[in-house]
């Protein structure tokens, strides 16, 4: 009895010891699951909508539309935000006001990527000022940008790279 005892004892040891030793060196073996890789987060993702907060809204409707040639679109009932599209891309512009917890503007940086470069810039030079020409870039690409009427810089890029 007393060696049917001290084989269980022995057997409950290694037991416990291989379950150590598999949490210690299980985490290094076994591929960690990534955030993208979990459908009850990241992976539901389909899209981002920036909100810039303005100061003025009709001068920055101004812009979008008339400049970048944005549309609105649905917005909410009392018109904060106003949504806009342009191709696939949707922003949205909300009025800053006594309510709005963003102290200071113009602290947002946009990415535009476009088709034909040469065609957005010549577009936008002639009504908008840009803050830098086209230029390429060390990854090849070449860009422009602006600052809007909020010091949100606005930047427009081909996603192709240059011969």
């Amino acid at each position: 009895m007393r060696n049917r005892f001290k084989t269980i004892a022995i057997l409950a040891l290694l037991f416990i010891l291989l379950a150590i030793f598999w949490g210690i060196v299980g985490n290094y073996l076994l591929p960690k699951k990534s955030i993208s890789q979990d459908k009850d987060t990241a992976g539901n993702l389909q899209d981002v909508i920036p909100i810039l907060y303005v100061n003025d809204m009709n001068e920055s409707l101004n812009l979008y539309e008339d400049i970048l040639g944005f549309d609105k679109i649905d917005s909410t009932n009392d018109n904060n935000p106003v949504y806009l599209k342009c191709g696939s891309v949707i922003i949205g512009l909300s009025q800053k006001d006594e309510t709005t917890i963003h102290d200071s503007m113009g602290q947002t940086k946009l990415i535009f990527v476009v088709d034909n470069l040469d065609q957005v810039y010549k577009s936008i030079h002639d009504k908008y000022k840009t803050i830098n020409p086209i230029k390429e870039r060390l990854d090849k690409k070449k860009s422009f940008a602006l600052l809007d009427y909020d010091k949100n810089i606005l930047v427009f890029q081909e996603e192709k790279e240059t011969d």
